[in-house]
């Protein structure tokens, strides 16, 4: 049931997507597209209540359901393997790998441990075999190898980075607002997914991030 109604989120969003589109293309009528942009906004926050209500429902209470969500999401066993990890939110051994980086920093606040050390860190504090070479987050590896002021940096620019873009995104009207902010979208995903995920060791994915970080900031983004 759950499966299905994240599959409808999917298309709902598919479809808010390829309206916004239609109307950027003037394929159809403005009306026409954001009366369709508007339901598909509300069959989104629909599903989305529905699949927090089922789950609240299996619980016995409100409060057993946030409390087994903290422990599955804290658990040491690695999450299913099949479709139902698609509901599953355990961390993957993340919240453990993110607690031996906090937990080294505090012993290197300001120097760190150095580049490329945090698979040394794991070993000296891992409390189960699993072998890893970086904490899953580039803010808890940048935390512990650089310390406070290289965390602090690379807020600082992501910062910068996100305030010019949005400005932009909002200046530039003519330039085709869905596209930016799709372009918009894309570095924000980005950005969230690596603070819990390596994936800034993708070159595929950094390099096409950051080419559209720096097409939104410019002053005169050409289309």
């Amino acid at each position: 049931m759950a499966l299905r109604a994240l599959a409808g989120l999917l298309l709902c969003l598919l479809l808010f997507f390829i309206t916004s589109k239609l109307q950027d293309w003037r394929i159809v009528p403005e009306s026409v597209s954001r009366g369709v942009a508007l339901v598909s906004l509300a069959a989104i926050v629909s599903i989305l209540l529905f699949i927090s209500g089922f789950y609240i429902v299996k619980a016995d209470s409100f409060s057993e359901w946030v409390s087994s969500k903290v422990d599955e999401f804290t658990s040491v066993k690695l999450p299913p393997a099949g479709p139902e990890r698609l509901a599953n939110i355990n961390s993957g051994m993340r919240w453990q790998l993110w607690g031996e980086a906090y937990n080294e920093w505090k012993e290197h606040p300001l120097t760190g441990t150095g580049g490329q050390t945090f698979e040394l860190v794991h070993l000296k504090r891992r409390e189960t075999d699993l072998f890893v070479k970086q904490p899953h987050g580039l803010p808890a590896r940048l935390l512990v190898e650089t310390g406070l002021p290289g965390l602090l940096l690379m807020m600082v620019f992501a910062s910068v980075v996100l305030f010019k873009a949005v400005r932009n995104v909002l200046v530039h009207r003519s330039y085709a607002p869905t596209l930016m902010s799709g372009i918009l979208g894309l570095v924000v995903v980005y950005a969230v997914q690596t603070s819990f995920d390596w994936n800034w060791n993708i070159p595929a994915l950094t390099v096409v991030a950051f080419f559209f970080a720096g097409y939104l900031v410019s002053k005169r983004p050409v289309l």
